[in-house]
């Protein structure tokens, strides 16, 4: 499993010092997007962990829907 981290164009890079890669995470913003419609928002954030579990293409963002009929709607974006 590896840890990524964003450059300063916003491409996910791998990082593999964890010492780095923690420092990153906490002092970056991850949240990529926010739109709000109502008294529904949708919110994507990029996770900095590979999330496909070493199935297939490394997912790292993921967008939640809060509010509405949708409410806890979940998806997960994989890279190319």
């Amino acid at each position: 499993m590896n840890n990524y981290i964003l450059d300063e164009n916003g491409n996910p890079v791998i990082e593999n010092d964890i010492l780095k890669w923690g420092k990153w995470m906490e002092t970056n913003n991850r949240h990529i997007a926010e739109d709000v419609v109502g008294d529904v928002r949708v919110s994507t954030v990029f996770l900095g962990i590979d999330h496909s579990w070493g199935q297939g293409f490394p997912v790292l963002w993921e967008t939640m829907i809060f509010g509405g009929e949708h409410d806890g709607y979940i998806y997960q974006k994989h890279m190319h």
